[in-house]
């Protein structure tokens, strides 16, 4: 656009031209401008719009003839936003530390800021007295909503643990220590518990299935060591 001729002084005289010719029609009662009246009046409109010292002006003004470049360089230039700055450092800056701009998330921090801002306040004389026991009220204010939240979030989380702990169910199953119960292992516990006779290994049996009245010690013994494998378990 910049380096265009006919985008310069033609093209203004070229609206201007088309723009008299318009309102000439409007005069006559010509209320529509169809296709055929616009390449009847184009003619006679280029005739009066590209006259030799227009085209010359047009050429001078964007800087081709003569050869000029710095007629839309300097456009360019000026219409550009200016570089930023910057500053060459040694060695890399150090980070800012966040805690400064970062609100207080506790009600200790947040008194240690009102002291600090009270402090900043009682030493700045030029201060208006109103001004200050507005911000007085406003610290204060700041501490009670601070303390009365503390206050529900430790009532909120203390409900909820109350809320929780009926729902809980406690597992009564105990975790052995050991592996597995051995045959081994079995026999010893059927020996402290009691002497291991016949007639008390019937009598243990006929709990479990009639069929097992007749059989002899090593099965019966068998047998109770699988009931207390089971045992052992489900405890």
């Amino acid at each position: 656009h910049l380096v265009q001729p006919l985008d310069g002084q033609p093209f203004q005289a070229f609206k201007h031209y088309f723009r008299k010719k318009n309102n000439e029609n409007i005069q006559w009662g010509i209320s529509t401008i169809d296709k055929a009246d616009f390449l009847r009046d184009i003619p006679k409109l280029r005739c009066d719009t590209f006259k030799q010292r227009t085209i010359r002006n047009a050429f001078i003004d964007r800087g081709i003839y003569p050869w000029n470049p710095s007629k839309a360089l300097d456009i360019l230039a000026n219409a550009r936003s200016p570089s930023p700055v910057l500053n060459i450092r040694d060695k890399t800056p150090s980070i800012p530390s966040s805690s400064t701009n970062s609100p207080p998330q506790t009600i200790r921090t947040l008194r240690r800021s009102i002291q600090k801002l009270d402090k900043f306040v009682n030493e700045s004389p030029n201060l208006d007295k109103s001004f200050t026991r507005r911000l007085d009220r406003v610290f204060q204010s700041a501490i009670q909503t601070a303390e009365l939240t503390a206050q529900l979030q430790s009532d909120i989380s203390q409900h909820l643990e109350r809320a929780r702990a009926p729902n809980s169910r406690k597992s009564r199953r105990r975790i052995p220590t050991i592996g597995p119960l051995t045959v081994k292992d079995a026999n010893r516990r059927i020996d402290t518990l009691c002497p291991v006779t016949p007639s008390y290994l019937r009598y243990m049996a006929r709990w479990f299935s009639p069929c097992c009245r007749r059989q002899s010690k090593t099965n019966l013994q068998q047998i109770l060591c699988f009931l207390l494998v089971i045992i052992n378990i489900f405890q």
